[in-house]
């Protein structure tokens, strides 16, 4: 076995420093997400049927016991960010 890094894993170590990176841009620290559902008045059960995951996963996500993958961090990012918005009192219509 050779110590040379080949294109796959260079595109590896890549996506997965794209991938921490998009987390620490995107979404607020765990009580933080946490604050703003509660703010919102929005259940575990309401946030998960919104993003289409289950309770479990939401409480997960707010405990810091995991993140959301690609996918699921957009959304889920998108709505506390609206969220966040609402709460500044600028989401007022």
């Amino acid at each position: 076995m050779s110590n040379v890094i080949g294109p796959d894993d260079a595109a590896r170590d890549l996506v997965l420093a794209m991938n921490e990176r998009v987390d620490r841009l995107l979404l607020p620290p765990p009580p933080e997400r946490r604050r703003l559902r509660e703010d919102a008045d929005l259940s575990f059960d309401d946030l998960a049927r919104l993003l289409g995951v289950t309770r479990l996963t939401v409480e997960h996500w707010e405990a810091g016991n995991s993140n959301p993958g690609s996918a699921n961090r957009i959304m889920y990012a998108a709505v506390l960010q609206r969220l966040a918005y609402h709460e500044l009192g600028d989401g007022d219509e």
